[in-house]
């Protein structure tokens, strides 16, 4: 029997710029853990890289044998994204921040750190959490870019690769089975009700911030 699809709409308030739900986070960190896990996957694409086919810049890593490849890619808003098997990294103007894998809360990255040091978790620099208003509301609108080019990119993959791919990659995800509530295959819905759910801002809006509780 298939699991029922939980909407989130139906069972969350709604969020205000300072904090996320117990259940959206935990939400949201499993939909990015599984996203990790595609893009992991996605480099190794029978008929090429799916991330550089999107348009992303590899930049190899100096140890294979330590720490995985990093991917870039600049946004059509002004921002960028990288990301590595540890997190995604968000950058407009001159303010940036982290969301790691493990922890659906994102954090301000210190100005002037060396990303050409960061090839595993243990080097990013000390990350800080948004204090008052402003920087939370911020904070809200950067989630919301991150989650928007995610489910973009994710809708792209259906088309170029197909769901057959896609439903292979995450009937392979290791935790699967404690997330049977998420779609099988449809990940760009996923995002989307995430998104919806944050609510979408105002278009063309600046995005510059992190979200924590």
């Amino acid at each position: 029997m298939k699991p029922p699809q939980i909407c989130l709409e139906s069972i969350q308030p709604e969020p205000s710029a300072s904090s996320l739900s117990p259940f959206l986070r935990h939400h949201g960190q499993l939909l990015f853990d599984r996203q990790m896990w595609c893009w992991g996957r996605d480099v190794r694409y029978p008929h090429g890289n799916l991330l550089i086919e999107y348009g992303c810049r590899k930049d190899p890593t100096p140890d294979p044998r330590r720490a995985a490849s990093r991917y870039h890619a600049e946004l059509s808003d002004g921002g960028s994204l990288s990301i590595w098997a540890f997190g995604l990294r968000y950058q407009y103007e001159a303010e940036q921040v982290f969301l790691r894998r493990s922890d659906f809360r994102p954090q301000f990255v210190p100005s002037g750190t060396d990303w050409s040091t960061v090839w595993r978790s243990t080097d990013l620099p000390p990350l800080t959490r948004p204090g008052n208003p402003a920087q939370q509301e911020r904070a809200l609108d950067a989630l919301r870019a991150m989650i928007r080019w995610m489910g973009t990119y994710e809708s792209w993959v259906q088309t170029c690769a197909g769901e057959e791919w896609r439903s292979s990659v995450l009937a392979a995800w290791p935790d699967c089975r404690k997330a049977r509530h998420l779609s099988s295959t449809d990940t760009a819905s996923q995002w989307e009700g995430m998104l919806t759910t944050l609510g979408k801002g105002k278009a063309g809006s600046s995005v510059r911030g992190v979200l924590v509780e």
